[in-house]
């Protein structure tokens, strides 16, 4: 399957097929054709070949993990989440395979079972920590919590005091809370911090609108325009 990690599908698909007719009751080579259907976007098609690759081989990591993919290719967010987390109880696996369900759940508003998972990234500090924690609070915003949402926030800022998205996420909250001039400031390091991201520059526009910092709030806008018109 050396093919697929190069996401050559028609080689790999050739190895898999002559695999499977030495052998149809070969579950490695099901679970190689599922992953060559991934790569091709044949979700349906992938699930049905991991689950038969399942059935001889019902506890390989390997496959549960690349039915939750297929999973999430699916649109199929909570099932992806059975299959990751069956397939870390038997071989631990990485935050990015967890970050990925959390975004797909939360990107589906299912915000209780995000944050859930967003959890697990976060207790355990490791990679995508400063993105769960932004995006844990998104779904604690989502869900009507502020106070939570802004603990997210703060935390993050604390620890990765750089991370543009935090001082944005956080001036939202303090422009809807009234505290504008703090707002302002988020606003203000988050374009300092990434002033190539036009969000945040509309951001701040919204806000220096509202302040009646009308010159201030076109340069933003013109410069998101021109941003967003580079792309």
């Amino acid at each position: 399957m050396a093919y697929a990690t190069v996401r050559d599908s028609a080689h790999a698909r050739a190895d898999v097929d002559a695999a499977l007719r030495l052998n149809p009751n070969f579950p490695e080579a099901m679970t190689g054709h599922g992953i060559v259907e991934v790569i091709d976007n044949n979700y349906e098609a992938a699930v049905a070949d991991f689950t038969a690759a399942l059935r001889l081989k019902p506890d390989d990591a390997a496959t549960l993990y690349g039915r939750g993919m297929a999973h999430l290719g699916q649109g199929d967010a909570v099932a992806a989440q059975a299959d990751v987390e069956a397939a870390d109880r038997i071989s631990p696996q990485p935050p990015s395979v967890f970050f990925g369900v959390a975004m797909a759940l939360k990107n589906q508003r299912d915000y209780a079972r995000a944050i859930a998972v967003f959890d697990r990234i976060i207790e355990a500090k490791a990679g995508f920590y400063q993105l769960a924690l932004t995006f844990r609070g998104q779904a604690f915003v989502a869900q009507g919590d502020d106070a939570r949402a802004m603990a997210d926030f703060e935390t993050c800022i604390r620890e990765v005091p750089q991370f543009a998205d935090c001082y944005d996420q956080r001036g939202l909250l303090l422009d809807k809370s009234g505290d504008t001039a703090r707002a302002l400031a988020d606003f203000d390091l988050a374009v300092k911090y990434a002033p190539r991201m036009s969000s945040y520059l509309t951001h701040r526009a919204a806000l220096e609108e509202k302040l009646g910092k009308h010159a201030e709030a076109a340069e933003d806008l013109a410069r998101a325009k021109t941003l967003i018109d580079a792309k």
